[in-house]
């Protein structure tokens, strides 16, 4: 049996926000006019797959999950810079701005695995990037919130996350790149 998944859920988020050059506050790319409804595209990625260390499988299935995210972003034409699982928040924003991808102005994508008491495992995803949320006030929110894979435990290995990574990245990155 496949693991289950509800469908994809999207939340209507305004486009990320841009940091001046030299730093500084934020300024919202929607433009005057442009509700908060509005979107751009996204063109940056950090993403990162982190492992659960109660599954071993899991480490395996984290370098899978990556490769195949770096190359449906390659595809598309996605930015993106890996992080790794390890990694705070100064480290991630270290390696990203060295590769010209300031944190603020990325999507920050991250996969990881939640184990269950029976066995069971949900693998989880957070699409976030820094939006305007009232005028003048910016803060991480989700740009999409995709739902979780449940894997009964004889499901729980890397070759059905892979297999779920697979199915989902493509229409997901896909969906930030369209312009509405």
């Amino acid at each position: 049996m496949e693991g289950h998944r509800c469908s994809m859920q999207r939340a209507a988020a305004a486009p990320p926000a841009r940091l001046p050059a030299g730093g500084g506050r934020p300024t919202s790319s929607a433009g005057p006019g442009r509700g908060q409804a509005g979107h751009r595209p996204v063109s940056r990625c950090v993403f990162r797959c982190v492992p659960s260390t109660g599954l071993d499988w899991t480490t395996g299935a984290c370098k899978s999950i990556t490769d195949e995210f770096v190359s449906e972003a390659k595809v598309a034409r996605l930015a993106t810079v890996v992080i790794d699982a390890g990694d705070d928040d100064a480290t991630k924003r270290r390696k990203a701005e060295a590769a010209g991808l300031p944190l603020d102005n990325a999507v920050d994508w991250q996969v990881w695995f939640a184990p269950a008491d029976d066995g069971a495992v949900l693998m989880k995803e957070s699409v976030r990037a820094v939006l305007e949320v009232v005028p003048g006030i910016y803060d991480w929110r989700p740009l999409l919130l995709p739902s979780d894979a449940f894997f009964h435990p004889d499901e729980a290995n890397a070759k059905h996350a892979l297999a779920e990574a697979k199915a989902d990245f493509g229409g997901e990155i896909k969906y930030l790149l369209e312009e509405r």
